[in-house]
């Protein structure tokens, strides 16, 4: 359970396994608390080294982030487009 709360999409579910396997409820919490704690501890790590290096940063994502906005609203007009509701057949 400790390193399941350190697994994208597998923290999310780590409860129901504790669940099936009977797992006594004080340790379910001691090892969640701890996975919890660490998981959060390396995002305020990450987060506080990506500090240091803002302006760098902002220089790849702000263009990669307009290149996926344009990409999606593309992809909706697109979508409007040539979608065909059910009933015209």
């Amino acid at each position: 359970m400790f390193i399941g709360r350190l697994v994208p999409t597998i923290r999310s579910i780590v409860s129901i396994p504790a669940g099936l396997l009977d797992m006594r409820f004080r340790n379910f919490m001691i090892a969640s608390t701890i996975g919890t704690a660490l998981w959060t501890a390396i995002l305020a790590g990450a987060g506080f080294k990506l500090q240091e290096n803002f302006h760098q940063i902002g220089n790849v994502v702000g263009p990669a982030s307009n290149i996926v906005i344009a990409l999606l609203v593309g992809i909706y007009f697109w979508r409007l487009l040539t979608h065909r509701s059910s009933d015209q057949h």
